[in-house]
C-alpha cells in the first residue's frame, strides 16, 4: 500500500495545507511549531478516526481547530492495484463525523471498505498501528498487543479469543488473588493461619501449667545473666580509656619518627637528581628550542615518507613498467588503431548489408527456377493432351458417320499444341534469372573484397595489442591501453620527483638530529631510546629536582615545628608497652552491649509469654470442634484455587504457543537489521512480548540499562523487525515522527542507513525539524 496526496482543509493549526507522496522514503523537515506531528496524528485518523473520548487528553479535542470550520480533509492512495480517494470529517462527537470514499478510476462512491477501514487494510486495530507502523517522537518503544499477535500469528479469524486470551488470564488470576495473596494473605491462608493458631492452642494447652514454671525460672537466671555482663563491660570500658590515651603518645612518637625518615629521603633525592645535573640544569628556553628541533624532525619524516609514491601507486606504477617499457607505444599509435575499430565496424554493416541482399536474390533466383520448371512441366502435359486428341478426331473422322466430332477435336488438339508451344517459351524468365544471377555474383565479390579489409586492419591492432581478439568492446579495450600508457607515464614522472625531493629532506633532517645529539649527549646516557623520550626524561628530571627540593624545605619545617611544641626525649619515656588491642576492646564491649539487648528482650518475650500462658490456660474447651470445621473448609478452598491455577497455567501455555509460531521470523528480521547499526556481534534475546536482552559477559541484561540512543536503535530494529513479520503480501506505509531525537551523531548516521535500506521495500513519511538527521 502508498499514499499518493492528501488534503488537509482544516485539523489542528494546518489549514489549506496539501502535501504529495512518492515512493520510498519522504522526508518532511520542518521547523518545531510547523504542525509535523499534526499531518502524522491525520493520517492516522484518516484510516482509524477519532476517539470520543471527552478527556483533556483525547486528540479529538486537542486537534479541533480552535478558529472553528470544517475539521477534516481527504487522502488519495493505493491498495491492492486500485487507487482510492477517503474523505472524512469529524464533529465535536463521533455522531458528527463523515466517511466517504471513491473509486478514483470510476470517481465514484465505493462499498469497498467502511469506516473501518484502517483494521480492514492493516488487519490490526488502532493499538496495534500506534504500536507497528505509527512510530511518534519519543515513543519508538512497543509493547506485544493482542490485535498485532493475532495478524502475526495468522489467526485474524479467531481474533475475538485472542484479544480476550488476556482479560480471561487476568479474571482468573484476581479470584485466585481473593485465595491466596502475596504475604501470606487471602481467604485460604487466612484459614490455614487460624488452623495453625487452634491446633498450636490445642497442643500448647497441655503444657501451659509446665511452662509457666519453666518460664519464671527462665527469667530469673536471665537476670543474674544481666547483672554479670554489666560488670564485665565496666572493667572493659575502664581499660579501652587507658589504652586510647597510650595510642595517642605512641602516635605523636610515630609521627615524628615518620618526618625524620622523610627529611633523609628528601636529602637523599636531591643528591641523586644533582648528580644527574652535573653539567648544569637547562633552563626551559633551551629545552623548548629542543622540543621545536624534534618536532621538526617530526614533520620532516612524515614529509619523506609522504614523498614516496602510495602502495597501490607503486603496485600499479610496477604492473605497468613490467607490460610497457620495453614497448614503444604512443598515443598517435593507438587512436589510429581506434579509427581502424571504427572502420571495422562500417565495414561490418555493409557486409550484413550484402548478405541481406545477397539472401533475397537466392530466394527471388530460387522462385524464378520454381517458376519456369513448373510451366515446363504444364507445357509437356499440355503437348501430350493435344497430340492424343488430334489423334482421336482423326480417328473419328474415318470412322464415324458424323465428321463434326473428329473435326472439333482435331482443331481443339491443334489449338492445345500452339499453347504448349507458348508455354514453352520462357524468354523474360531466363532474362531476370541471368541478371539476378550475375548481380549475386557482384554482391559475393564485394563480400569477399570487405571481408579482406577486415583482416588486414585486425592484424594492424593485433601488432599494437598483441592477442586482442576484435569484439564489440575492442574500441574500449584499446581506449583503456591508452589510459595506462598515459598513467604510467604520469607515475614515473611522479616518482622522480618525490625522489629529488625526498633527498633533500633526509639531508636537512641529519643536520638537525646532529645538533640534538649534541645536546642529549651531556645529560642522557640512554642513547636507545628516542629524542622525545630523551627530553620527556630530563623535564621530569627537572621537575622532580624542584619538587623535591620544595619538599625537603617543608620537611626541614615541620620538624622544627613538632620540636617547639613537643619535648621528644619527654615522649620517649613515657612510652608504655602493653599488650592491649583497642579493637579488641571495643568489639568486646559492642558483644556485651549486644548480649544484655539480646538478654533483655529474651526477658521481656518470657514475660510476655507467662502473660500469655495465665490466660490460655482456661480458653481451650471448643477448639477441636473448630479445628474440624477449618479442615472441611480449607479442602474446598484448595480444591478450587488448584482447579483456577490449572486453568491459569493452560490459558498462559497456550498463549506463548500461539506467540512462539512468530517468534522466529521476528528475531530474524531483528537481527538483520542489528547488524547495520552495530557492527559488534551482539547476543541478543528477543521474547514473545518484545522485550530485548543484550548478552554483556555472559549475562542477559535488559535494554533499560543502556543509554537512550543506543535503546532507540534497539527499538528501531525492533520494530521494523515487527513490520517486516506482519505484512506479507500488501506492504503499509510507515510514519516516523522525528524518533531519532536521543540519538548522538554517529547512532544517527547509522539509524538513517538502516531507514535508506529498509524504504527500498516501504513508503517511509519521515518528519524531522534537524537536517543533521536528514539523509
Amino acid at each position: 500500500m502508498k499514499l499518493i496526496k492528501c488534503y488537509i482543509e482544516n485539523f489542528g493549526k494546518l489549514q489549506k495545507f496539501s502535501y504529495n507522496f512518492q515512493d520510498g522514503l519522504n522526508i518532511i523537515k520542518e521547523e518545531n511549531g510547523f504542525g509535523k506531528t499534526t499531518l502524522a496524528v491525520f493520517i492516522k485518523a484518516m484510516f482509524y478516526g477519532l476517539d470520543a473520548s471527552k478527556s483533556e487528553k483525547s486528540e479529538r479535542k486537542k486537534y479541533k481547530p480552535w478558529q472553528g470550520g470544517i475539521f477534516g480533509g481527504n487522502i488519495e492512495f493505493e491498495v491492492n492495484n486500485k487507487k482510492y480517494k477517503l474523505e472524512r470529517f469529524f464533529g465535536s462527537k463521533l455522531a458528527d463525523d463523515t466517511f466517504k470514499i471513491y473509486d478514483l478510476s470510476s470517481n465514484l462512491e465505493t462499498n469497498d471498505y467502511s469506516e473501518n477501514i484502517g483494521e480492514e487494510i492493516f488487519k490490526i486495530n488502532k493499538s496495534g498501528y500506534e504500536r507497528s507502523t505509527y512510530i511518534p517522537q519519543g515513543e519508538i518503544k512497543m509493547e506485544m498487543e493482542d490485535s498485532i499477535s493475532a495478524k502475526l500469528g495468522n489467526v485474524l479469524e479467531s481474533e475475538n479469543d485472542v484479544n480476550t486470551s488476556d482479560e480471561a488470564i487476568k479474571k482468573i488470576s484476581e479470584t485466585m488473588k481473593m485465595y491466596v495473596k502475596i504475604g501470606n494473605k487471602g481467604l485460604l491462608n487466612e484459614k490455614k493461619e487460624k488452623l495453625s493458631e487452634l491446633q498450636r492452642k490445642l497442643e500448647n494447652s497441655k503444657f501451659d501449667i509446665e511452662n509457666l514454671e519453666t518460664k519464671i525460672r527462665k527469667i530469673n537466671e536471665i537476670k543474674e545473666s544481666i547483672k554479670i555482663c554489666e560488670m564485665d563491660k565496666q572493667k572493659k570500658q575502664q581499660l579501652l580509656s587507658k589504652k586510647i590515651e597510650q595510642d595517642r603518645k605512641n602516635a605523636k612518637i610515630e609521627t615524628y619518627s615518620n618526618i625524620v625518615d622523610k627529611l633523609k629521603e628528601d636529602e637523599k633525592k636531591c643528591q641523586e637528581i644533582n648528580e644527574f645535573f652535573k653539567n648544569g640544569v637547562p633552563d626551559d628556553e633551551k629545552l623548548n628550542e629542543i622540543s621545536d628541533k624534534i618536532i621538526e624532525i617530526e614533520k620532516n619524516q612524515v614529509e619523506i615518507e609522504s614523498n614516496d609514491l602510495t602502495q597501490e601507486e607503486i603496485k600499479i606504477y610496477d604492473e605497468l613498467k613490467r607490460k610497457y617499457d620495453e614497448k614503444k607505444l604512443t598515443e598517435e599509435m593507438i587512436n589510429q588503431q581506434i579509427v581502424n575499430c571504427s572502420k571495422i565496424k562500417e565495414y561490418e554493416n555493409e557486409i550484413q548489408i550484402e548478405k541481406n541482399n545477397e539472401n533475397n536474390l537466392n530466394k527471388e533466383i530460387a522462385s524464378l527456377r520454381n517458376d519456369k520448371e513448373r510451366k515446363s512441366k504444364i507445357a509437356i502435359i499440355v503437348l501430350i493432351f493435344s497430340i492424343l486428341l488430334i489423334g482421336f478426331g482423326i480417328a473419328a473422322f474415318f470412322i464415324s458417320a458424323s465428321n463434326i466430332i473428329g473435326i472439333m477435336m482435331i482443331i481443339i488438339g491443334t489449338i492445345g499444341t500452339i499453347l504448349s508451344i507458348i508455354i514453352s517459351k520462357q524468354k523474360e524468365i531466363t532474362k531476370n534469372l541471368n541478371e539476378n544471377t550475375n548481380s549475386l555474383e557482384k554482391i559475393q565479390k564485394n563480400i569477399s573484397e570487405l571481408e579482406k579489409n577486415i583482416g588486414e586492419l585486425k592484424k594492424e591492432i593485433d601488432k599494437i595489442a598483441e592477442g586482442l581478439k576484435w569484439d564489440d568492446d575492442t574500441i574500449i579495450v584499446l581506449t583503456n591501453l591508452k589510459a595506462e600508457i598515459n598513467l604510467y607515464r604520469t607515475l614515473e614522472n611522479k616518482k622522480i620527483s618525490k625522489e629529488h625531493r625526498k633527498q633533500g629532506l633526509i639531508i636537512k633532517k641529519q643536520s638537525i638530529e646532529n645538533e640534538i645529539k649534541d645536546f642529549f649527549t651531556k645529560y642522557c646516557e640512554n642513547s636507545e631510546i628516542s629524542f622525545s623520550e630523551q627530553l620527556q626524561q630530563i623535564k621530569i628530571r627537572k621537575s622532580e629536582l624542584l619538587f623535591t627540593m620544595q619538599e625537603l624545605g617543608k620537611t626541614k619545617k615541620q620538624k622544627e615545628e613538632f620540636e617547639q611544641a613537643n619535648d621528644v626525649n619527654e615522649l620517649e619515656q613515657e612510652k608504655i608497652e602493653e599488650n592491649v588491642d583497642e579493637n579488641n576492646l571495643k568489639k568486646d564491649i559492642s558483644e556485651l552491649d549486644k548480649k544484655i539487648d539480646s538478654l533483655n528482650d529474651e526477658k521481656n518475650q518470657i514475660k510476655n509469654q507467662i502473660e500469655y500462658l495465665e490466660n490460655q490456660i482456661d480458653e481451650n474447651e471448643y477448639i477441636e470442634n473448630d479445628i474440624e470445621n477449618l479442615k472441611e473448609e480449607i479442602n474446598e478452598f484448595e480444591k478450587r484455587y488448584v482447579m483456577l491455577e490449572k486453568t491459569k497455567e493452560l490459558l498462559e501455555s497456550a498463549k506463548v504457543l500461539f506467540s512462539s509460531n512468530y517468534l522466529r521470523d521476528m528475531i530474524d528480521g531483528f537481527e538483520q537489521y542489528l547488524k547495520k547499526i552495530d557492527d559488534k556481534k551482539l547476543e541478543t534475546n528477543v521474547d514473545i512480548n518484545l522485550d530485548v536482552k543484550i548478552d554483556v559477559n555472559g549475562a542477559k541484561k535488559e535494554i533499560k540499562y543502556f543509554s537512550a540512543g543506543y535503546k532507540d536503535l534497539i527499538y528501531i530494529c525492533v520494530r521494523f523487525s515487527l513490520i517486516k513479520a506482519l505484512f506479507k503480501e500488501e506492504l503499509p506505509f510507515v510514519i516516523l515522527d522525528d524518533p531519532f531525537v536521543n540519538l548522538d551523531e554517529e547512532k544517527t548516521k547509522k539509524a538513517i542507513e538502516l531507514l535508506k535500506e529498509f524504504s527500498k521495500n516501504y513508503q517511509i513519511i519521515y518528519f524531522i525539524c534537524n537536517g543533521s538527521r536528514s539523509i
